[in-house]
């Protein structure tokens, strides 16, 4: 198998896995009908479990429907396997365990071992003794009441939180937009950036590449939401400079080189940095995007892996974006001009090894920036 046939199978596998993501993980959307049968289907076995285990405690049944009881609990716990496995599957981001005997065991067996999964595995034993012995039917159901419970609470608990985490999500795409309407842009600047981002990010994990394992400690999906507010510091750039129809000039350009430093005040007005991993990477983004590889950028004029693995992945997003786009002082150019542009930056402007990961995914950069004009 060649080169060509080993990206396009990873692909191939990247895409199976996004789709898995967005059907489990994504808060249930009207036009996605599978996403919303999946989560409530897992509701509502949850529940029916919940009430079958009531009644069975409170009330003498014939042994017949506890068997029935029995078969329905092992069949429910057979699909939240699979679901748990599949979550497993799709989350490329989950650090990986160096040393030790555990790091030879699959993740999921290593989940058994933690604190969390032995209680579960307490709980989940039970279910299977009455294909063995018999038991008290009702400790048995007492046991799978306090489990399921705990299931139920717990998916509450992880919608509300997905709920809290989408209006805050929102509110910062929105600040983000704002900014963008105000640099005449479409406001799908920020989009598709954050796409490009997301695509340099799955690659590098998928294909085991040096910064892999720095990747999923740093938690690409915050790194990805961070994007959003990359140019923030565009809000204090008056209107003459940020809107000239024509090229800056040098002192026009020295004003909007500030930016970067601005928007590391403004995301230190939000919060203690050091505290958030969020605000940390939004600082990194904001203040170094618009380095160079070989120390030619600013505002600091760092250099190679002074610069945070972050703001390396943001600088090529960004400048590609701003290649392929029209802006009000120039038209847009050309897929392959953009980036035969930002292969040649290769060591120079961009860290070689996002740029090689670039070279196999500028289709589907090109596609995200088609889909989101």
């Amino acid at each position: 198998m060649n080169y060509n046939d080993n990206a396009n199978k990873q692909n191939i596998i990247r895409k199976i896995r996004q789709r898995v993501f967005i059907i489990l993980e994504n808060e249930p959307k009207r036009e996605d009908k599978i996403s919303r049968f999946i989560n409530n289907t897992l509701l509502y076995l949850i529940s029916l479990n919940i009430i079958s285990v009531l009644i069975s405690y409170l009330i003498e049944i014939p042994y017949k429907v506890n068997i029935f009881l029995n078969y329905f609990e092992l069949i429910s716990i057979i699909i939240f396997t699979v679901e748990y496995l599949l979550r497993l599957w799709i989350d490329p981001y989950r650090p990986t365990v160096k040393h030790g005997f555990f790091a030879k065991l699959p993740l999921y067996i290593r989940f058994i071992f933690s604190p969390m999964g032995l209680i579960d595995l307490i709980a989940i034993l039970p279910f299977y003794l009455p294909f063995i012995f018999v038991i008290d039917f009702r400790l048995l159901r007492l046991l799978r009441l306090v489990r399921l419970l705990r299931i139920f609470k717990l998916y509450r608990y992880d919608k509300s939180l997905k709920m809290i985490s989408k209006v805050l999500d929102n509110a910062l795409q929105g600040l983000a937009n704002v900014i963008e309407y105000r640099d005449k842009e479409s406001g799908e600047h920020v989009k598709r950036t954050q796409l490009y981002v997301k695509a340099l990010i799955d690659y590098l994990i998928d294909t085991n590449s040096i910064y892999s394992e720095e990747l999923r400690k740093l938690q690409p999906e915050i790194i990805i939401k961070s994007m959003a507010l990359h140019d923030v510091g565009k809000i204090a750039i008056p209107d003459k400079i940020l809107l000239k129809p024509d090229k800056l000039d040098a002192d026009e350009y020295e004003i909007m080189k500030t930016h970067a430093a601005r928007g590391k005040s403004i995301i230190h007005e939000m919060g203690e940095v050091e505290s958030s991993i969020y605000l940390k990477h939004c600082e990194d983004i904001c203040h170094c995007h618009h380095e160079r590889y070989d120390g030619k950028g600013y505002p600091q004029q760092l250099k190679e892996t002074e610069i945070p693995l972050t703001a390396r992945l943001a600088a090529l997003a960004d400048v590609y974006d701003a290649l392929v786009c029209t802006r009000v002082y120039k038209p847009a150019m050309t897929y392959e001009k953009a980036a035969e542009i930002i292969i040649e930056g290769r060591g120079t402007h961009f860290d070689p090894v996002i740029v090689d990961a670039f070279t196999v995914l500028q289709d589907h950069f090109k596609e995200i920036a088609q889909k989101y004009k």
